[in-house]
């Protein structure tokens, strides 16, 4: 008799869960039923995701050029090596190829959510977004998904998108969130007559669906990628009502758009637009760079976090980091990790910065300012049963 036959299918589901996504992927072949437990149930799959999501050993950085200038397309893994202490060998890399072929030689990080990637293969000053990659670096599949533009001049047209956990499937699959903009030339704003157009895209119907007309986007996004936390997914935004910088979000379960206002003195000496909102211990979290004087070229990175989300009386200034690196111009901030690292490019340069012992590591060279994206994932089952296409 079978081993696996005598275990209750209870327990197996609980011992599997608990397995590293690497070793799933290799008990596909066992027998039918695992296979389908671990390919085709989504409350699985949540599950897994949720008990590995705090262990650092299922945490990694995934660096990727905004362009390749091969056929080669190579993007790097970093993993922290939690054997050694304190020293740039600490962290192992290795090179994955990305899977799927854009029409274009670019390739573009829109937004991520639970170890899934979506991305585009669009350039940086494209309007409008066709097609979009959802990729899970860590089981190596991909999903292509299109949508339709609607009729219009794109040349008055941007596009932002947004990834999150649709709380409407308990929690257990992805949608994107689409919205374009349209820019009414006679009022000179995002914010004119014709109201945005805003769809979702559910990973679990395979099918996009309009957002009713009546539900308000009351900011106009930024193209850098979100933060998804609290149910709800993330934008830096500039407030159409106010003309201030907000962080703007859509809650996946109620389906609707709000705004959330800055901490108070945050952008006091601010450097150009530098700032972005991130997660940081579960926290809604913001990341400033600012200038200690304002003829100064050193420079101040900021975490403020939201203690108790919605109130603004809740923001705290948690960290002030000094930038010492000599005659950096550009900084660009790229989030926080699970582990409690901080990410920023310094004028192509990727630095990993962990904020509990306050220590920092230059990871990475690129050698142009913003010529790569970065993001940190955790190791997850989403998009297995995929077929490459």
């Amino acid at each position: 008799m079978v081993l696996s036959a005598l275990i209750p299918d209870e327990l197996i589901m609980d011992i599997l869960s608990r397995l590293p996504v690497q070793s799933l992927v290799k008990f596909l072949c066992v027998n039918k039923s695992w296979r389908s437990l671990i390919t085709d149930d989504p409350a699985f799959k949540a599950l897994n995701f949720h008990l590995h999501s705090s262990d650092t050993n299922s945490n990694y950085l995934i660096t990727i050029p905004n362009e390749f200038s091969s056929e080669t397309r190579l993007c790097t893994v970093i993993f922290r090596n939690n054997n050694n202490n304190g020293e740039v060998s600490n962290f192992v890399a290795k090179e994955i190829e990305i899977p799927f072929r854009t029409p274009t030689h670019f390739y573009r990080v829109l937004c991520s959510c639970n170890g899934v990637v979506c991305m585009s293969g669009c350039g940086i000053y494209t309007n409008i977004i066709d097609s979009l990659y959802l990729w899970n670096p860590s089981v190596r599949n991909f999903k292509m998904i299109g949508s339709c533009t609607p009729p219009g001049d794109t040349n008055i047209m941007i596009t932002r998108h947004g990834i999150g956990v649709d709380h409407r499937d308990h929690d257990v699959f992805l949608l994107i969130i689409r919205i374009i903009f349209y820019y009414d030339v006679y009022e000179g704003t995002y914010n004119g007559e014709k109201k945005p157009y805003t769809e979702v895209y559910s990973l679990n119907t395979n099918s996009w669906s309009r957002i009713h007309e009546s539900v308000v986007v009351p900011c106009l996004a930024s193209d850098q990628p979100t933060a998804f936390v609290n149910g709800a997914i993330h934008w830096k935004a500039l407030s159409f009502s106010s003309r201030r910088c907000v962080i703007m979000y859509f809650n996946t379960s109620e389906r609707v758009f709000g705004e959330i206002r800055l901490p108070v003195n945050a952008f006091d000496s601010i450097v150009g637009n530098q700032w972005r909102p991130t997660v940081f211990k579960g926290l809604l979290a913001v990341i400033v760079i600012s200038r200690v004087f304002p003829a100064s070229r050193k420079k101040i990175c900021d975490i403020w976090i939201m203690n108790e989300y919605g109130v603004v009386k809740s923001w705290t200034k948690r960290f002030a980091i000094p930038i010492t690196l000599e005659d950096t111009l550009f900084v660009r901030p790229l989030g926080i990790t699970k582990n409690d690292q901080l990410l920023l490019d310094l004028d192509g340069k990727l630095l990993w910065y962990d904020l509990d012992c306050q220590q920092g590591w230059i990871l990475g060279f690129h050698g142009v300012q913003g010529s790569f994206d970065a993001d940190t994932l955790t190791e997850s089952l989403y998009l297995l049963e995929a077929i490459r296409e």
